[in-house]
């Protein structure tokens, strides 16, 4: 048995280790290494010119669906950095250590057990490819992980009211980096009022200036705009309805079955602990529905799955400390009354670091193919050469940022355009496309990048004409993690003659 722990320990490590090495290798990569991280560019871009982030939609710009930290942040960074993705990605590198470190420090401290908390840390390392290899991106979701671990961590071990206050004041950062924290929020908001004698209103009232108060100042300085595109926007998104399903069967007990039946038994051991089974029950249905809602939204990805890969990781390191005591108690007790039955205990034994290794070894992944190679370099170099032989302005729909590298400037994102286009508000879509049309019927860029031609509905405008096709190689500048996408299209002008002539 004292094997296979040891080689469960080495497992632990070396996925962090992997991760690690991955990140860093991947970090100067002067790429998207995910199709939407140059769109994460442009709006650390926007904030370092001083203009705003939530306005009209246009042509020219329209947001992401995100709060602003993430961009502030990364704006400070740049300013030591330099603009690009290197501070975004150092960002989220920094972030999802600290996650695996509040999860090994939780563990350790809540079981006693170094052992255990290697588990938890390891386990949410193992879990990088399974969550769209998403951890050291230039994307918001790292960042909130590590605001929500950080706060669950001070609520559980410093329950005082500076504690509480400080719990509140991370939970409102994890909401101004991605909104999904307001469900852990307004669960924590409820927790609150009910141990109002436990200094929970310290913890309600913290909540609520935190996250209410830059809320209703950042919606007023912008007209609106700001809860629109947050809140509003997303919530007309449509419902996958085979989702409420997958996300339990597909997302999380196919490929963590033995991480989800501990983390199931662990909530079992401790419902009869009074003191400790309402934070578990709280934090458990926060994490889980802060992943499950936007999972069921269209539009979705793995890294929505991260809040509650995260739980099942602290609770697999605790339920597999806690199973581990039983399995000593059981064989202390055979050895001192039963010594002929302590084949029993060493089966238990062997049954608990089994299935910890087979848990481990089921989430192997190719390293080699979470990063872009030398030919995806070399041909983004040549896109940049190809985008700047164009005289004139140039939208690049889906990867704005290739424009500014290009020294060109840059215009609204596809997906913020997309998120648009199929959200409820009518006026919104009405200024988008009359933006769109306007700038398209008077020919305002010499060139139009797409990577499909469903694109603005370019195929309406006899203004332009799909003329070139980006790459001639179909295997480079895919991008290594998220939707497999790159730019496909080239559309120009169409020539005053041509367009004049009959059947035109």
């Amino acid at each position: 048995m004292k094997f296979l722990r040891i080689i469960a320990f080495i497992l632990s490590a070396a996925y962090i280790l992997l991760y690690v090495v991955l990140a860093v290798l991947r970090i100067g990569y002067p790429f998207e290494l995910e199709w939407q991280e140059g769109s994460m560019v442009d709006h650390v871009q926007r904030v370092m010119n001083g203009q705003p982030l939530y306005v009209a939609p246009s042509v020219d710009w329209v947001p992401a669906i995100y709060p602003p930290l993430y961009y502030w942040i990364g704006a400070a960074a740049s300013f030591i950095t330099g603009i690009g993705f290197l501070p975004l990605r150092i960002i989220s590198l920094l972030a999802s250590l600290g996650c695996m470190a509040i999860l090994f420090s939780f563990v350790k401290r809540e079981s006693g057990k170094i052992w255990s908390g290697l588990l938890a840390a390891g386990l949410f390392a193992a879990i990088y490819r399974l969550g769209g290899a998403w951890f050291d991106l230039a994307r918001v979701d790292s960042l909130f992980l590590f605001f929500l671990l950080a706060g669950m961590y001070v609520m559980r071990f410093h329950a005082t009211r500076a504690g509480y206050i400080l719990t509140a004041l991370l939970a409102a950062l994890a909401v101004m980096t991605k909104q999904t924290a307001l469900v852990p929020a307004l669960l924590l908001f409820a927790y609150g009022i009910w141990k109002r004698k436990e200094h929970g209103l310290w913890l309600s009232g913290s909540l609520a200036v935190l996250i209410g108060f830059p809320y209703i100042v950042l919606n007023a300085a912008t007209d609106g705009w700001f809860l629109f595109y947050v809140f509003e926007m997303p919530a007309g998104h449509s419902l996958i309805g085979q989702a409420f399903a997958e996300f339990w069967l597909h997302d999380l007990f196919r490929p963590l079955p033995i991480a989800v039946l501990g983390a199931v038994l662990f909530v079992f051991t401790i419902w009869n602990k009074s003191k400790d089974r309402w934070f578990y029950l709280l934090w458990t249905v926060g994490l889980i529905l802060a992943a499950w809602l936007p999972r069921v939204k269209d539009g979705n990805y793995a890294n929505d799955l991260m809040p509650a890969y995260a739980l099942l990781a602290l609770l697999f390191g605790l339920a597999a400390s806690v199973f581990e005591g039983r399995s000593q108690e059981i064989q202390n007790a055979i050895s001192a009354h039963e010594p002929a039955r302590a084949h029993i205990a060493i089966w238990s034994g062997l049954i608990l670091y089994g299935a910890v290794l087979l848990q481990f070894a089921s989430l192997y992944y190719r390293p080699q193919e979470q990063l872009p190679t030398d030919a995806d370099r070399a041909a983004g170099e040549s896109l940049l050469t190809k985008i700047r032989q164009f005289d004139g302005e140039v939208w690049i729909g889906h990867h704005g940022y290739l424009g500014s590298l290009a020294g060109k400037r840059m215009y609204a994102s596809a997906l913020p355009i997309y998120d648009i286009l199929r959200a409820d508000s009518e006026s919104a879509k009405s200024l988008l496309l009359n933006s769109i049309e306007q700038a398209l019927k008077g020919k305002r860029f010499a060139a139009v990048f797409t990577d499909n031609d469903r694109f603005v509905m370019l195929n309406d405008f006899r203004e332009y004409e799909r003329k070139f096709a980006v790459f001639t190689d179909p295997a480079v500048f895919w991008p290594v993690s998220g939707a497999p996408t790159r730019p496909m299209r080239i559309y120009t002008p169409v020539a005053q003659a041509k367009y004049d002539s009959p059947g035109q």
